[in-house]
């Protein structure tokens, strides 16, 4: 009975789990009016690179490659502090509806890891990814001094909705580990930095609502503890 017992506490929350795994990504933003008011200033500096950590889930439905991956993000700022008095900074809170379409294998029978089955590598881990999703972003301004973030002088938050279309290839490690290569382009919609325009000199309080994307290159790494040979 104990030995019952523990085989169930060890492995029952794997099947409960499927297959999850962690996403790291570099992204690099373009809002062209925020740009435009930041270049209008003389004390505010921007950093514009990215960093992403997320966890994310996988399901299917049976016989049709086209898999759900919800996922929760965190994105911060990378890079050095701008050589100004003043930075502007973005993080958000991301959460995503990732589905990954195999377009050359869209009927075929692979139970994943797609590198279990026989089959062109290529065909078999292609695929394309449609991403909608919701961010809930805060904006800051911080002063600086020797390169170093001091206290927050100004700071608003607002959700945006999002969507995002790219590609990726599944290339397998073992039975139990997948790593994926992949690259998106994101659309983030209702960007609006509230009171950045008061930093500019004149104002420019219409530029503070801006066009806003992200060009992003990432590696997933999916753990697959229900793939049959684990259970």
């Amino acid at each position: 009975m104990r030995i019952k017992l523990l085989f169930l506490t060890c492995f029952f929350p794997l099947s409960l789990w499927g297959q999850f795994g962690v996403s790291l990504s570099y992204d690099q933003q373009s809002a062209t009016n925020w740009e435009n008011l930041i270049s209008a200033t003389d004390t505010l500096g921007a950093l514009d690179q990215f960093g992403t950590v997320s966890l994310y889930y996988w399901w299917r439905p049976e016989n049709l490659r086209i898999e759900v991956l919800p996922e929760i993000a965190y994105r911060r700022n990378l890079g050095k502090v701008p050589d100004q008095p003043l930075a502007a900074r973005t993080h958000s809170i991301d959460f995503n509806l990732n589905t990954d379409i195999y377009i050359f294998d869209l009927e075929g029978d692979c139970d994943c890891p797609t590198f279990s089955k026989d089959g062109n590598f290529f065909t078999k881990g292609f695929f394309l990814e449609l991403s909608p999703g919701v961010s809930y972003r805060t904006y800051q301004i911080e002063s600086t001094f020797q390169g170093e973030l001091q206290g927050n002088l100004m700071k608003s938050n607002g959700f945006l909705g999002k969507l995002g279309v790219g590609a990726g290839l599944d290339i397998g490690i073992s039975d139990l580990f997948t790593i994926t290569p992949w690259f998106k382009n994101e659309w983030h919609l209702g960007a609006n930095w509230e009171n950045l325009g008061t930093w500019a000199r004149p104002p420019y309080p219409e530029l503070e609502k801006s066009t806003l994307s992200y060009m992003r290159f990432g590696l997933r790494l999916g753990f697959r503890p229900d793939y049959k040979p684990f259970r």
